[in-house]
């Protein structure tokens, strides 16, 4: 949208970095650019609030608008931002060669170390250099310090289908999980293992390259539509982490009827929410059990709220809970369910066609646990009050509702102009699973 925070005004041509109070009082683009090939995305804070980051195609060294690089690049910002660019840190040795992009960058727990993937050279091992050739065309794991140096691959795949992709720190920021389509018996030692496979695994990595082992092993080379954790191109996949567990949460295609003895079943079609073991030592446990062919649940995260631990996620159910039956129009909705798969309950309940966001609903619980951050399509009035009987908004719009399922209030409020879309950071499909809970 306009950097001028303006609604339903003629948008820029480059997506930007936006921080917004919920009550959409202010709102202050991070960074600027209204010209093409400029993008901005996937911004993060830092555990410790002192630090953004996120990956770009501007190079900072220019005006806003100024320089546009041939890749993405990552990014470091200080929370003290002034909004010139000047403090912004574009780490040295950027890649500007065509297709070496780096993408989804995070912070470790202690907000020392910065996470992302790349396409980045990964032959010549640890170490890094600028538009070394040859470089991959597949993404892998890279991690730096938070000044940018001493940057170095944790995963070495070239072959194009091997991608580790959306990583995530455990809470001692000692384990990385990710999802990748590299075979089941890649190793540290063998990378670039054949034969391709169909689907997407749940990998675990320890942050010193050590200790790799699958999480997820359907490892068929025939049956595709048994991804856990992500689809292509789909921004609500991926592998998320929260304290407090030995399971993981993740969103699967995979048969309900699987287990570590019985993988590669046929699909269920339905993306479900599954628990599976951190270490591999437990079967997998569906958590919610979709049969229709369309039906999805995914993006999930954990909260606590009360002393009772919840999952939030999004999910185009029919809204009294009954699985087989989608609601009309296939709208995704919020949901949340108590930590064991019970209690399912959908806090918001729009069916009318055009209401689910342009890649799908990504949920984000607040820190306290009170409310839930969404995207969707949902009408509004003026006010960013919802609008049950309105017309559909042409353009996603970041939403909060309180996990009671009262307060529905919009973030951004682009009301009838198209292609101004919004949404939250591409993070979700997996997290880790805490105890279980009372249902009250």
């Amino acid at each position: 949208m306009s950097v001028t925070g303006a609604w339903d005004t003629a948008g820029t041509s480059s997506y930007n970095v936006w921080l917004a109070s919920l009550d959409s009082a202010t709102r202050t683009p991070l960074t600027q650019n209204t010209a093409a090939a400029h993008d901005a995305n996937f911004a993060v804070f830092s555990p410790n609030q002192s630090h953004v980051t996120f990956n770009t195609a501007h190079v900072f060294s220019t005006a806003w608008n100024g320089g546009a690089n041939a890749n993405a690049n990552v990014v470091r910002m200080d929370r003290t931002y002034s909004g010139t660019g000047s403090d912004i840190s574009q780490f040295p040795g950027q890649n500007t060669t065509g297709g070496i992009h780096s993408y989804n960058p995070i912070f470790n727990p202690d907000s020392t170390k910065i996470l992302y993937y790349s396409r980045g050279n990964v032959t010549n091992g640890p170490g890094y250099a600028a538009n070394a050739a040859p470089y991959p065309v597949t993404y892998n794991l890279w991690l730096m310090n938070l000044d940018g140096t001493s940057r170095a691959p944790l995963t070495f795949n070239t072959v194009a289908s091997h991608s580790a992709v959306y990583p995530v720190f455990s809470e001692s920021g000692t384990t990385i999980y990710f999802i990748s389509r590299q075979p089941i018996t890649t190793t540290t030692s063998s990378w670039d293992v054949m034969p391709n496979l169909s689907n997407m695994n749940i990998w675990r990595i320890n942050t010193d390259g050590t200790n790799m082992i699958a999480l997820t092993r359907n490892d068929s080379t025939v049956t595709a539509g048994m991804d856990s954790g992500a689809t292509v191109g789909l921004v609500y996949g991926g592998v998320d982490v929260f304290p407090g567990s030995r399971h993981l949460i993740v969103s699967s295609q995979m048969s309900l009827s699987t287990t570590r003895s019985n993988w590669n079943v046929q699909p269920a079609s339905s993306w479900n929410l599954w628990r599976i073991s951190a270490d591999y030592t437990e079967d997998p446990v569906p958590l919610t059990r979709e049969t229709n062919v369309n039906g999805v649940s995914w993006s999930p995260q954990f909260f606590n709220y009360r002393g009772v631990d919840w999952i939030a996620y999004s999910s185009n159910s029919a809204t009294d809970g009954t699985y087989g039956g989608l609601n009309a129009n296939n709208i995704e909705n919020v949901w949340i369910m108590r930590a064991d798969g019970q209690c399912r309950k959908a806090l918001t309940s729009y069916t009318v066609a055009g209401g689910t966001p342009t890649n799908g609903a990504s949920v984000r619980v607040s820190p306290d646990g009170s409310r839930i951050a969404f995207n969707a399509k949902y009408p509004m009035t003026t006010g960013g009050d919802f609008d049950p009987t309105g017309t559909t908004s042409p353009s996603d719009n970041i939403w909060v509702v309180n996990v009671d399922g009262t307060g529905l209030k919009a973030v951004t409020r682009n009301r009838s102009v198209a292609a101004l879309d919004t949404a939250l950071s591409a993070r979700g499909g997996v997290w880790y699973l805490p105890n279980q809970a009372d249902c009250d």
